[in-house]
């Protein structure tokens, strides 16, 4: 997986490609935040909601 930092140098999330389809967006305790499905060229949040056209998983990234 790999670290997603803040403008601090510290980890906020972590980004993971668990097979060629699919890139997930995952919190610091491994919860989902979202995915990206390249198949359908759509981004989905984690109840499984449709975020929009393309990869928006940047948007689901904590500021913290």
């Amino acid at each position: 997986m790999k670290p997603i930092l803040n403008e601090k140098n510290q980890v906020v999330a972590y980004e993971h490609q668990p097979n060629a389809n699919r890139r997930e967006l995952r919190s610091k305790s491994n919860g989902l935040l979202a995915y990206y499905d390249k198949n359908t060229n759509r981004t989905f949040d984690a109840q499984n909601r449709n975020a929009g056209a393309g990869d928006q998983t940047q948007t689901f990234i904590p500021r913290a």
